[in-house]
């Protein structure tokens, strides 16, 4: 499970720390979970206007399109029909 900070460092920042994380989710051996919770405040954060030149965008239902990582799996919400991939799609 990555914290919000760490995917804002991997989308936004490109930061150096973050890079072998990101190579690790794009070649899928490394595997990130994710949830509702989480996936809805990365994109509540991702729309901060600090962050809004960047321009991440979000999917067609607003939130953060995560899934072009091969190694995030979605963590789905406990009692919930969690739909099977990130991003809403």
């Amino acid at each position: 499970m990555l914290d919000s900070n760490v995917w804002i460092d991997i989308l936004v920042f490109d930061d150096p720390v973050t890079r072998p994380i990101r190579a690790a989710l794009e070649a899928g051996t490394l595997e990130a979970l994710i949830d509702s919770r989480c996936l809805k405040e990365l994109t509540y954060v991702l729309d901060y206007p600090q962050f809004v030149r960047f321009a991440v965008k979000a999917n067609s239902t607003g939130r953060c399109n995560i899934s072009k990582f091969g190694g995030v799996k979605w963590w789905g919400d406990r009692g919930a029909g969690a739909r099977n991939r990130p991003g809403g799609q």
